[in-house]
C-alpha cells in the first residue's frame, strides 16, 4: 500500500498563498464592477448631454444652455473614456499577477506525476 507524506508547513504556505490570491481576485472583480459602472454612466451621460445640447441648440434662446450641456457632455464622455482605458490597462495585469502568485504557492512538482493513477 502506498504511503503519502504530507508537509504541513508547505501545505499551509500553499493554502495561504491561494487564499491571498483569491481575496485579491475578489477585490479586483469589485473594482472591475465599479469601473464598468463608470463607463456605462459616462456613456449614458454623454448621450443624454448630446441630446440635450441638440434640443436646446435648435432654439435661439437656448444657445447658452446648449454650450453648458456641451461642456457636461464632453466631461461625461472623457470620464467614460478614462474609465475604459483604466479598465483595459489594469484588470488583465492585476489578474495575471494574482494567478501567478497563486501558482507560486506550489513549492515543488510532484515527482511521480507521470505515474499518477497507474494501476499495478
Amino acid at each position: 500500500m502506498p504511503r503519502f507524506r504530507v508537509d504541513p508547513e508547505g501545505l499551509m504556505r500553499s493554502v495561504e498563498t491561494r487564499r491571498a490570491a483569491s481575496a485579491g481576485i475578489e477585490a479586483e472583480l469589485d473594482r472591475l464592477d465599479v469601473q464598468v459602472r463608470r463607463v456605462v454612466l459616462g456613456l449614458v451621460g454623454g448621450v443624454a448631454g448630446f441630446v440635450a445640447t441638440v434640443l436646446t441648440g435648435l432654439t435661439g434662446v437656448g444657445l447658452p444652455v446648449a454650450v453648458a450641456t456641451l461642456i457636461g457632455t464632453v466631461a461625461s464622455l472623457l470620464m467614460a473614456l478614462g474609465a475604459a482605458i483604466q479598465l483595459a490597462l489594469t484588470t488583465g495585469q492585476v489578474q495575471g499577477n494574482l494567478l501567478d502568485s497563486a501558482r507560486s504557492g506550489f513549492s515543488h512538482t510532484w515527482a511521480n506525476h507521470a505515474q499518477f493513477a497507474t494501476v499495478r
